[in-house]
């Protein structure tokens, strides 16, 4: 058999893999005919030599990165049944690439992703499948980063983000709709009229603009590569748009525009800034009384003249961006008044505002509103995994965007691009639980990933030879201090790709 054909049976086994997964009534059956899609798959992808191109763009295109976010997003139907399809990017993951890439030169950051989620997670220990599910997506984002270049991770990630948007919209133009979809009421109400959409591939109204915020925000991305590449992305970034604006998720569509304007307009001040944006959500519920009076009330105002789509018709619940000023005034008080001192350290695991009492605090009695998330990522770990949780949560936001903040001054494009999506993700925390870490939250786990590819990266200092032709993808860089292999320093200056 040829290696065309290996190939293309290797493709066809993933297929059979996802769809089996996800059709299967029985776990049983479903385990029987995954186990052998994946032997399948296993042996072609060894025998294989052509089974991981290079991208017209020259990058390694990760084919377990680039299915991960839409394989994340069929939790909503198949929960069980998704973990044996993650085994299977794990098996492909370990195939594709025999080789390791990169050594992570930033440990803390690594402990920081596990610790953030170990808290959270410690609430599901009689519950195995969502044990299993969040270790072998911990296990595959911890593999892709650590045996592929960080251009390769981080421009597949993004491409599996566009693909994650296009089944989205092909999934609601075909009338999918999500599980979490079915008899849902309340706050579907948009501003431009009519119903906001809850797109099929979620178990969250926000998590698919949010995803679309990701993409847009690094919409640099779009000038990469060759023709076929620079238009599926040109798709993705239209399907990202339509998602946005038939969500009518308002801090989506202002945080991917803010972003993608500085990068494109003023790159350099961006990058500098962008750690100051990436604290901003974290301390967003903490200060908002004061922001809200002397700086964010006069500009909702003028921002819902200027732009009414912005609005939905009511000044004051835009100001109190829709009660979360509220939720957040009573949730902090919650917890400094009635929650002892263990859970304030380690927290109530994943849904703790609930198993802690706090969301039946701020409900005041609305049963819709029971079991309703603080609406901060931050907020949200401060119940889930305690304070412990939120500084380790806190780290890893800020520490990945300082080392991205990094290559991006060189200045270099794959740097900006994974700066500018970082950034989008961690700012759509600030009113959303999108950046808390927690199952089948798409958003948070391409995070981690950014930040397990910035882990790769030098936390200061010199960089290597393979870093500075990596990050030379089109920007113009100065010249550099180059570590060789061997240990000793040349100067040198970088050239374009």
């Amino acid at each position: 058999m040829t290696n065309l054909r290996l190939d293309r049976f290797a493709f066809v086994a993933v297929g059979l893999a996802i769809v089996t997964g996800v059709v299967a009534t029985r776990v049983g059956v479903a385990a029987i005919f995954v186990c052998l899609g994946l032997g399948i798959l296993a042996a072609a992808i060894r025998t294989s030599r052509r089974f991981a191109p290079p991208a017209r763009d020259g990058y390694t295109v990760v084919l377990p990165l680039l299915l991960m976010p839409t394989v994340l997003g069929l939790t909503a139907f198949a929960e069980r049944r998704i973990t044996f399809v993650l085994a299977g990017l794990i098996i492909l993951a370990l195939t594709q690439s025999r080789r390791r890439e990169h050594t992570f030169r930033q440990p803390l950051i690594v402990a920081a992703l596990v610790l953030s989620l170990l808290l959270p997670a410690s609430r599901y220990l009689t519950t195995l499948y969502v044990q299993v599910w969040h270790a072998e997506t911990l296990i595959l984002i911890l593999v892709c980063a650590r045996r592929y270049p960080f251009p390769s991770v981080v421009k597949s990630l993004l491409d599996g983000v566009g693909l994650f948007l296009i089944a989205n919209v092909l999934g609601y133009l075909a009338g999918v709709e999500s599980p979490a979809a079915a008899g849902r009421t309340f706050s579907l109400d948009s501003s431009t009229g009519g119903i906001r959409v809850f797109f099929p591939l979620t178990s969250s109204l926000a998590v698919p603009p949010l995803m679309a915020a990701i993409f847009v925000a690094a919409g640099l991305i779009c000038l990469e590569g060759g023709r076929a590449v620079r238009v599926y992305r040109a798709v993705a970034l239209l399907a990202g748009i339509f998602i946005m604006v038939a969500a009518n998720t308002r801090v989506a569509l202002v945080v991917s525009a803010v972003v993608l304007v500085a990068s494109v307009v003023a790159p350099l001040i961006f990058a500098r800034a962008s750690v100051y944006l990436a604290a901003f959500p974290m301390v967003l519920p903490f200060v908002y009384p004061l922001l809200a009076v002397v700086v964010l009330q006069p500009v909702i105002h003028v921002a819902a003249s200027l732009f009414p789509f912005l609005s939905r018709g009511d000044t004051e619940a835009d100001v109190a961006l829709e009660g979360r000023d509220r939720i957040w005034s009573m949730a902090i008080s919650f917890w400094q008044e009635q929650v002892d001192f263990i859970h304030r350290l380690v927290g109530f695991g994943e849904f703790g505002q609930r198993s802690s009492g706090a969301s039946a605090a701020y409900a005041n009695g609305d049963p819709l509103l029971l079991g309703f998330s603080s609406h901060n990522s931050t907020l949200q770990q401060l119940f889930d995994g305690g304070l412990v949780g939120v500084a380790s949560l806190a780290f890893l936001g800020l520490a990945a965007v300082i080392t991205l903040r990094r290559g991006a001054l060189l200045p270099s494009r794959v740097h900006l691009i994974a700066l500018c999506a970082g950034v989008a993700a961690l700012l759509g925390g600030g009113t959303e639980v999108t950046q808390a870490p927690g199952y089948a939250v798409e958003t948070f786990w391409v995070f981690a990933c950014l930040a397990l590819a910035a882990a790769t990266q030098p936390s200061r200092g010199a960089v290597t030879k393979d870093e500075l032709a990596a990050g030379a993808d089109g920007l113009t860089a100065a010249p550099e201090r180059v570590v060789t292999s061997a240990g000793s320093a040349h100067g040198t200056s970088t050239s374009n790709r």
